[in-house]
């Protein structure tokens, strides 16, 4: 169980925030992407802060997309907004809190403050906001606690993925990223080394397969996303006729569910750990 000195349940933090009062995970991303580029959804104008809500989640749930965000984030960040950190080898090997007695770093926790700044930055919302810089470290803070909860429980009922299953994923970053010579600069910019990307890798698929085997297929009818479609406001919020963007929802919609299904995994998992914040 947690200690006293460790943080709370994510959920219960962040539905805590004035900037976080929805659990619909990710709605927001669904909106963008069918709205139009001149008109703003009811969905976007109650709710711009919406990444924040599955967060800690998203990171877990769509394992690949910590590293796959590397080209996003090079094209993204601004030398204003650039959330980087930079630790000595030192700072970024102290501990920033024990899991079942398993430390995470606070390099760990660095990565993870850029990686959920840039989700922020990509959503629009105001990193300078001292509410926002505040949510932003307790949603890095869960990342690496849920993170690091997840690698146990995959440690211990799956296999490690194999080394051509992690070189294949990185074989696609470099090629997606401009070859080589680019990938090993993007790299060098962001901090990180070709081990550290491995083992980040393998991580995340590690992860994956885990929650592959606690994950129940969800499915969706189309009263589900006739009533999502409409909740954004359909076409008389600019967006394309339903039959064009039906997939896209339930596309949505599958994730929000998933999404719910590894918040209950985590929580009992965080249930059941002794997490001791340092």
């Amino acid at each position: 169980m947690e200690q006293n000195q460790t943080t709370n349940n994510p959920e219960s933090e962040t539905n805590q925030s004035p900037i976080d009062n929805n659990n619909e995970p990710m709605a927001n991303s669904t909106s963008n992407s069918l709205s139009t580029p001149d008109q703003t959804t009811p969905e976007r104008k109650m709710k711009p802060s919406l990444f924040f809500a599955g967060v800690a989640v998203l990171v877990l749930i769509v394992a690949g997309v910590a590293y796959m965000q590397l080209a996003n984030d090079k094209a993204n960040a601004d030398a204003d907004n650039n959330p980087n950190i930079t630790l000595t080898p030192e700072e970024a090997a102290e501990p920033v809190a024990y899991v079942n007695g398993i430390a995470v770093t606070r390099g760990d926790l660095a990565e993870s403050i850029t990686q959920v700044t840039q989700n922020a930055l990509q959503s629009g919302v105001d990193i300078n906001d001292l509410v926002v810089k505040s949510q932003i470290e307790t949603q890095a803070y869960d990342v690496i606690i849920n993170n690091e909860l997840l690698k146990q429980a995959a440690s211990e009922s799956v296999e490690r993925p194999s080394d051509e299953a992690v070189q294949a994923e990185i074989d696609t970053l470099v090629t997606q990223n401009g070859g080589e010579e680019a990938f090993a600069e993007l790299l060098t910019e962001f901090g990180l080394t070709e081990e550290t990307l491995k083992t980040n890798i393998a991580d995340n698929l590690h992860i994956q397969a885990y929650l592959d085997t606690k994950i129940t297929e969800v499915e969706i009818d189309d009263q589900q996303v006739l009533e999502y479609y409409e909740r954004l406001g359909g076409e008389a919020a600019g967006l394309p006729p339903l039959e064009e963007v039906e997939t896209q929802i339930e596309q949505q919609l599958k994730l929000e569910a998933e999404q719910n299904q590894v918040s209950d995994i985590i929580e009992e998992l965080r249930n059941e750990a002794e997490i001791n914040k340092v």
